[in-house]
């Protein structure tokens, strides 16, 4: 391990304690002097989990199933479903305020994840059927 590596371990160390014990962080402040104040740490800026899993419900039951189910979400509900699934890489959808119109986003993406690599399968597999724009694998 590199001397950068181990300093920086050492003053997150430090840093860390200062945070935990109240004593040490008064000691370490005496040495620097009273004019250094402890900022409390930032808020983690992280969304809640997603309430549900809108490829699984499109994959089990369809589109349909799958709208009734984000109309009974909230926008920020349905944003924390944008965030998690990786749903906004141009960083359009978390600025809307139209629930409507992120409900119809999710359900657009959702359906181009779930049947994608649909076009490979063949129909004549007695073990897969395709049916309503939805893939069933009895096989998973």
């Amino acid at each position: 391990m590199s001397i950068q590596k181990k300093m920086t371990l050492l003053f997150k160390a430090i840093v860390d304690e200062m945070y935990e014990n109240k004593e040490f962080a008064r000691r370490i402040e005496d040495i620097f002097g009273n004019d250094t104040e402890l900022s409390p740490r930032k808020k983690s800026v992280r969304r809640n989990k997603a309430i549900i899993d809108p490829i699984e419900i499109y994959r089990q039951s369809n589109k349909q199933n799958l709208e009734v189910e984000l109309s009974k979400l909230d926008i920020e509900q349905l944003k924390d479903i944008v965030a998690e699934y990786g749903m906004d890489s141009q960083k359009l959808i978390m600025k809307w305020k139209q629930k409507e119109k992120i409900e119809n986003k999710i359900v657009e993406i959702t359906q181009s994840r779930a049947e994608k690599g649909t076009a490979f399968l063949k129909a004549s597999d007695p073990n897969i059927s395709i049916q309503d724009n939805n893939l069933d694998n009895e096989n998973n």
